[in-house]
């Protein structure tokens, strides 16, 4: 029921979601609960707001209803626009390689609102201590999901002892970056994979001022029903040039070779 006592009619409800998405993007930092109510208040029935009126008695039974109804549709409608930003943010690097009758796949969603890129934002955590020297000292490095505790050290670094080095882990997040990046592709393109594994070869030189990593070697196979060994090199290149990390090591040299079986 309206203020008036009219039934309610599926424009006032759309104009009630429609003044929801509205303040979803003036203020996205506000409760969905606090917008749907301010919106039903505007367009439907300023009793939800705790004001008085004549007609109360006649709604009272109908607000959570009416706020349900509102609340569900605007969720629905924000989903889906989730869901359309994430298709439609194409990378530049996935546009240049692919021609117009095999579009890539979509990998990232790009937050709508700049305060939501706070909320959005996923921060990972690692943490390494080292004790003593270089080279007599040693240390540990551990992920903060928990699943991976270890030493490293100079000898396990540059030479056969024991224990991991940053080029191994760099290597890690490198190859599983890469190959959930061109599983995506390849899932969005219509053939989703079977299997994708990936090795990556990081290299350490030593430069006029210390070592440097310039160089990584990308090594993929993938197990794809109804792809060519062209179309699969294809995705394996714009999936380099994409995944995150391969964004984040733009400065190293990546070298990639993609195996279909």
């Amino acid at each position: 029921m309206s203020e008036y006592g009219d039934p309610i009619s599926p424009e006032q409800i759309e104009q009630a979601v429609e003044r929801v998405l509205d303040l979803r993007r003036t203020a996205p930092e506000r409760s969905l609960d606090a917008d749907v109510r301010e919106a039903v208040a505007r367009t439907i029935c300023a009793c939800v707001l705790g004001i008085e009126d004549d007609v109360e008695r006649h709604l009272s039974g109908t607000h959570a209803g009416i706020l349900e109804e509102v609340r569900r549709e605007a969720e629905l409608r924000l989903a889906a626009a989730r869901a359309q930003a994430q298709d439609n943010w194409v990378d530049e690097a996935s546009k240049e390689s692919f021609p117009a009758s095999d579009p890539p796949g979509w990998i990232w969603q790009r937050p709508a609102h700049p305060q939501q890129e706070e909320k959005d934002m996923v921060v990972r955590t690692s943490t390494a201590e080292w004790h003593g020297g270089v080279p007599d000292g040693g240390g540990s490095v551990s992920l903060g999901s928990g699943l991976f505790e270890g030493p490293y050290s100079f000898g396990s670094r540059f030479e056969k002892d024991a224990g991991t080095n940053p080029e191994e882990l760099l290597g890690a997040a490198h190859a599983s970056c890469f190959s959930m990046a061109l599983s995506l592709l390849l899932t969005k393109a219509g053939h989703k994979p079977r299997q994708i594994r990936t090795v990556a070869k990081v290299r350490i030189e030593p430069t006029a001022d210390g070592f440097a990593i310039n160089h990584i070697e990308l090594v993929t196979e993938g197990e794809v029903p109804g792809l060519d060994a062209g179309a699969f090199s294809a995705q394996a290149e714009a999936a380099k040039k994409t995944c995150p990390v391969s964004k984040a090591l733009a400065g190293v040299e990546i070298s990639l070779t993609a195996n279909l079986l």
